[in-house]
């Protein structure tokens, strides 16, 4: 038979084990949160441009550029490193802030999936064609691809 006198008189038991590892988890997790604050850790984390594009080159002077999907992006353009590659489709030359060379896929509520712009290499030197992505004017190269010209 079980004594009871040893329950009743014995009054130590997990509780002060608890108490101590509640306490420690407490303090670890405040110094966690005060240090991220003081020392401002995630602050400055920007965000890139994400989005998918296809790119299809039609009889060695054309290339297309598709937009498949949108992640993040505030406006998705196409830009190439010889000036004189002309650009059709798409929603028209970015004029107002990034130059007329710089074909737009998507901004706002312009453009979007499905959008293609053709690139017409004929009168250029070989180079590449870039897709950019601005996010908070921030911009990113999302996805670059080498044509061959056809000068």
């Amino acid at each position: 038979m079980i004594d009871r006198q040893t329950f009743e008189m014995n009054d130590a038991g997990v509780s002060p084990v608890v108490g101590v590892i509640l306490m420690v988890a407490v303090t670890v997790i405040l110094a966690a949160v005060i240090g991220t604050f003081v020392l401002d850790l995630g602050g400055d984390v920007g965000q890139n441009a994400q989005a998918g594009v296809t790119f299809d080159e039609d009889s060695g002077t054309d290339v297309e550029v598709q937009l498949n999907s949108v992640q993040t992006a505030d406006s998705i353009f196409v830009t190439a490193s010889d000036t004189s590659v002309t650009f059709s489709g798409g929603f028209g030359p970015d004029d107002t802030e990034l130059g007329d060379e710089n074909y737009l896929l998507n901004r706002d509520d312009e453009g979007g999936v499905g959008t293609i712009v053709t690139a017409d290499t004929e009168t250029a030197d070989d180079g590449t064609l870039s897709v950019i992505g601005e996010v908070d004017g921030e911009e990113s190269v999302l996805q670059t691809y080498s044509y061959t010209g056809g000068a």
